[in-house]
């Protein structure tokens, strides 16, 4: 069997080389040249994206340790991307000139030449990219009316989020959205877990004392091969979902049912690996990001039987990892010393035990009353039983949809409820009874970490700026600058009074940061350019791509407590352009059957 399927793979290879070759003699001069350009930037996409995804992860200095890593990491991406990026230029000028000779050549004898050219590159623009360019102009602009031009070439030291980053980071999602090769797509997919796996398993030793590594230690807040426990949070965040949208939303191939299984085995591996780094990893803000990455996958896999199943797997992965981690505490409790209040919680009390009895009677009983249609029916099957069970599963199927809605409902309401309470405490002291002395329920300068105080710090900045800065911002990774030797010596004393001699960087919440850095417009763009990503990523066919929607969520749920750093941004720009080349795809294949209805099954 194994044999039979290699040489049909060989035949459909050979048939695809034929076909190729075939097409290459046919061309023109000019499409010969344009091709071959294109073939050119297809190889700095994937050698940029292999760099980004497989190398920055795992790069550090051995001599230096933790004591640089990040700006080791920043170093490492601005030198090869920027060599990368400037190359991927110089082809891309050459082939926009061969596009325009083969365009005005086929187009040659017909009116409105260029009318057409513009129409067809608006044509070729998805609300996303609309978004990005926004955001682009934004980055222009902003960098353009900045009084801090040498200083945010680059941006803050150690940092390194200024204009050329940032305009390197948009590049590289055209570059990927438009020139990935289709061939590459599954190696990509295998660059964003195998790297990340291996950083996770890394962190995850490292949090029991497993120095794997050997790099020397310099506190518990410096783990794996990202260092700073808030840059690996950030990293977690921004690749790890991908694992769990796979898990969750990848349906297997009749044809090749036991490569589906192994890919299933193989991702639940890594989401259960992921899992027990975000638990023990140290960073709040993972906490929040991992709560909303769950929520937001129940919302989806309760509209569909198959994926409901899948999900509640998702969840008894979650218990599982939960009580192998509280044995490991129970055995070695000296090991970990870094214990945060979600890893008390999953590892020193009977929840994870609990909710692992639940979920499997839960998962046992949705098994039982909901099962999955298979594709092909049993024919003997009396038909009058078959449509019996079909309805009842159809009812209780409709009776847990409810159920769940009732209950994200009730957790959204929750959370209204307590903003709306934290408002008032806030603006009445003492207004809301025993709960107006929990520091949770007022919004100081402590609030959430010192998040009350970095966020005053971001808005007030924007607030101080004058009608054009508010709209184009301080400058790319500016507001340090602005809080430092701006001219609101309110905003300098007020950061200085919290954080004495550390220098505030950023808001510690990513929009808030856009905003006085970028202003609306930066805003405007950065904000639509994800939203609607998520949102088109997730009416998506193919898994990977509602991967990358559950990706691009969970960065951002993350950041609403940290920010952009050369660790999570760059695999978001990276996974931003895959999901639009797989949407892109997807449409394209939908358009050939809609044009060409007989062909394509």
């Amino acid at each position: 069997m194994q044999k039979y399927q290699v040489s049909v793979l060989q035949k459909e290879w050979d048939k695809k080389r034929r076909a190729m070759k075939k097409k290459i003699r046919e061309m023109s001069v000019l499409q010969l040249c344009k091709f071959s350009l294109r073939v050119l930037l297809q190889a700095v996409t994937v050698i940029y994206a292999f760099c980004m995804l497989a190398v920055l992860p795992l790069y550090y200095r051995r001599e230096t340790g933790y004591s640089f890593i990040g700006s080791n990491k920043a170093d490492f991406f601005m030198d090869k991307g920027f060599f990368l990026g400037r190359t991927f230029i110089h082809i891309f000028l050459f082939y926009a000139v061969f596009v325009l000779l083969c365009f005005l050549v086929e187009n040659r004898g017909k009116k409105g030449k260029f009318s057409l050219l513009l129409n067809a590159l608006l044509e070729e623009l998805s609300l996303t990219d609309k978004f990005a360019i926004l955001y682009t102009i934004g980055v222009l602009l902003s960098y353009y009316y900045t009084d801090y031009e040498a200083e945010l070439r680059l941006g803050a030291q150690g940092w390194y989020m200024g204009f050329l980053p940032q305009l390197l980071l948009i590049g590289s999602y055209f570059a990927i959205s438009r020139f990935l090769p289709k061939c590459m797509v599954r190696w990509m997919a295998l660059a964003l877990l195998l790297p990340s796996g291996f950083v996770f398993l890394v962190g995850l030793l490292d949090r029991y004392g497993v120095n794997l590594l050997g790099i020397p230690t310099i506190g518990p807040g410096f783990i794996s091969t990202i260092g700073n426990i808030n840059w690996y949070c950030g990293y977690w965040a921004a690749v790890y979902p991908i694992a769990v949208g796979g898990f969750v939303f990848y349906e297997g191939r009749e044809e090749n049912e036991k490569r589906s299984h192994v890919l299933r085995v193989f991702l639940g591996i890594a989401a259960a690996v992921g899992f027990a780094t975000g638990i023990t990893q140290g960073s709040e803000s993972g906490v929040f990001a991992l709560a909303a990455m769950l929520l937001f996958v129940s919302a989806i896999a309760v509209k569909r039987r198959d994926r409901m199943q899948r999900f509640m797997e998702l969840l008894l992965l979650f218990s599982v990892t939960a009580c192998f981690l509280s044995v490991v505490q129970w055995l070695f409790p000296e090991r970990n010393q870094y214990m945060t209040a979600m890893s008390l919680l999953m590892t020193k009390t009977v929840l994870p035990w609990m909710t692992g009895i639940l979920g499997l009677c839960a998962y046992l009983w949705l098994k039982r009353k909901l099962p999955v249609e298979k594709r092909v029916q049993n024919k003997d099957k009396c038909a009058k039983e078959e449509i019996e069970n079909k309805t009842k599963a159809e009812r209780y199927e409709k009776r847990i949809r409810r159920g769940w809605y009732i209950c994200l409902s009730l957790i959204g309401m929750t959370l209204v409820s307590y903003v709306i309470l934290l408002i008032r405490n806030t603006m009445h002291p003492g207004s809301i009874g025993a709960l107006s002395d929990n520091p949770l329920f007022l919004f100081d300068r402590e609030w959430g970490s010192s998040r009350g105080g970095t966020w005053k710090a971001g808005i007030r900045a924007w607030t101080s700026l004058d009608p054009l800065h508010k709209v184009v911002g301080i400058g790319p990774d500016g507001m340090a600058e602005y809080i430092y030797k701006g001219p609101d010596s309110g905003l300098l004393a007020m950061v200085q009074s919290q954080f004495g001699n550390s220098r505030l960087t950023n808001a510690h919440g990513e929009w808030i940061t856009i905003l006085a850095n970028l202003g609306l417009l930066g805003l405007a763009g950065f904000a639509g350019m994800m939203v609607s990503a998520i949102l088109r990523f997730l009416r998506a066919k193919t898994a990977l791509c509602m991967a990358c929607a559950l990706a691009l969520f969970g960065y951002t749920m993350n950041n609403v407590f940290s920010f952009q750093q050369v660790m999570n941004v760059s695999q978001m720009f990276i996974i931003l352009g895959l999901g639009e080349w797989l949407k892109r795809k997807e449409m394209e294949q939908e358009n050939d059957r809609y044009e060409n209805p007989d062909c394509g099954g």
